[in-house]
């Protein structure tokens, strides 16, 4: 399938509701043939479900991928994963096939592709502990991934989105935004040779907390993970119940793109925001979460400039009272 559309709007397709129109937005599970014309551009990016990401609030000329190919078997003992297959339907198919292991990850609204980039999971399990292998198209010259939000990323942009001017608390009010009608770079020039097809084993991967040894120009189309039966009832019995768990302390039922920052060896940033008051505390329609203090939710309207100043004013609290410098699970997109 192929489905182009022009000037999209990503507030359509991120979890967080939140960013400005695009170029063209392309959905598809023909993934090569439209990397093949799109290669030369340094202005493409891909996402899943959209989750863990903050797109720019400015119109871009942006090229955006959506690969949505989904399936899901068993092949040589190994689970074989196409990238665009979610979590919820990885963990459907262990349940009719008594699989386990995976429990972990439910109510993580991910694809697989994304979850193994990233390597989601629980503070005590991530999927990268399951992957045996990946696959996927190394592409030349091209931009696949968003911006990592390190501490001093953060603070810049707030800074930036704030006119050049110190933010003392996040009381700001909101300013018109200005549009940003810049022309599309891409070059749908056909050069399938820059684009190589590959295979990698899991001695040659690397995960640690939140983050993958895979590089941004590496589009993975395939994963495939350990695969161990076990009873299928009791398989099912503990993904409701970590979903419920998820429920009861998450603000799962709002707009949000999960867990904002990563937990550091010192804090646990939930924790920590709890301790200094800072649930509810808000910038426009971007707020702290009153159910868990690790999520900002969108209440309405919130702009990725809301975010981001709410992001910084909790990152530099932090930094003032703890000497600790936070970094974030989010991916930005500009």
């Amino acid at each position: 399938m192929l489905d182009i559309m022009k000037n999209e709007s990503m507030s359509k397709h991120t979890t967080f509701g939140i960013g400005g129109r695009v170029g063209l937005f392309v959905r598809t599970d023909e993934i090569k043939h439209v990397l093949s014309f799109l290669y030369k551009s340094e202005n493409v990016r891909v996402i899943g479900l959209g989750s863990n990401t903050l797109w720019t609030d400015y119109d871009t000329g942006m090229v955006v991928i959506n690969y949505v190919a989904s399936d899901i078997y068993i092949d040589h003992g190994m689970i074989v994963c196409s990238a665009g297959a979610t979590i919820s339907a990885l963990l459907k198919f262990c349940v009719e096939h008594g699989i386990k292991g995976y429990e972990f990850l439910a109510g993580i609204p991910s694809t697989i592709a994304g979850a193994v980039k990233g390597n989601a999971g629980s503070p005590t399990q991530a999927i990268g502990d399951y992957v045996l292998a990946i696959s996927g198209l190394v592409v030349e010259n091209t931009n696949l991934a968003g911006t990592e939000l390190f501490f001093d990323k953060i603070r810049t942009l707030a800074y930036e989105l704030n006119g050049g001017k110190k933010h003392d608390d996040t009381k700001l009010s909101k300013t018109g935004h200005k549009t940003n009608k810049e022309k599309s770079t891409h070059e749908l020039t056909n050069n399938i040779k820059s684009i190589k097809k590959i295979s990698i084993l899991r001695k040659k991967l690397l995960f640690s907390y939140r983050k993958s040894n895979i590089n941004d120009n590496f589009f993975i189309t395939s994963v495939f993970l350990k695969c161990d039966f076990g009873d299928g009832e009791q398989i099912k019995k503990e993904i409701k119940n970590q979903i419920n768990k998820k429920i009861a302390t998450q603000p799962l039922d709002k707009k949000s793109a999960g867990s904002v920052f990563k937990r550091s060896q010192k804090i646990v940033p939930a924790l920590v925001f709890e301790q200094m008051g800072f649930k509810g505390t808000r910038c426009g329609d971007a707020v702290v979460s009153s159910k868990h203090s690790g999520f900002i939710i969108n209440e309405g309207k919130a702009s990725a400039r809301d975010v981001l100043l709410l992001m910084s004013h909790l990152a530099d609290s932090v930094l003032d009272r703890f000497a600790v410098k936070l970094d974030s699970e989010i991916k930005y997109f500009d």
